[in-house]
């Protein structure tokens, strides 16, 4: 069975969301992002993520939260390049400053690694998977990925045992 009134965050320098309604046959998604001048400081990015992310919380009042915690994939040149640019601690700021904020607003929340939800599945498996499952795939990689991660609550569905 697919969540319902959860939200799954895709955490990044542009974080992706999917909030799961049971009324509607697709989550409702959406992405945060901030213009690259107010990015010049680790400061104003988080103050501003934070802030769009409580925003996220008072409009859907999720019953969890899951949050993809970031890290680094050893054969991966997007996360060496992440470490070197610094974006990754950028991400990692955002997961837990967005965790801090589901517990100071009574919010259960959990953080998850990309393996302990998609496995061994990459950018475009995922993409893939998502599309079997749903039917249509989402504009951005971030939130297709949180959408994914959604999904993946259902093993049967996400195991591509339960589609219709």
């Amino acid at each position: 069975m697919l969540p319902y009134n959860e939200l799954f965050i895709d955490s990044g320098i542009n974080t992706g969301w999917a909030f799961f309604d049971k009324s509607k046959k697709y989550p409702v998604t959406g992405l945060i992002t901030i213009n690259r001048q107010y990015r010049k400081t680790i400061e104003n990015y988080i103050k501003f993520m934070g802030s769009s992310f409580r925003t996220l919380l008072r409009n859907f009042e999720p019953i969890r939260v899951t949050i993809e915690h970031p890290e680094f994939w050893n054969n991966s040149q997007k996360s060496k390049v992440a470490v070197e640019s610094g974006s990754l601690l950028h991400n990692a700021a955002n997961a837990y400053s967005y965790a801090a904020i589901c517990y100071d607003n009574g919010v259960n929340f959990t953080l998850k690694y990309p393996r302990e939800w998609k496995g061994q599945l990459d950018k475009e498996a995922t993409e893939y998977r998502v599309k079997l499952i749903l039917g249509k795939t989402f504009n951005n990689e971030h939130i297709n990925d949180a959408v994914a991660m959604g999904l993946s609550r259902d093993k049967n569905i996400w195991q591509l045992r339960n589609i219709k």
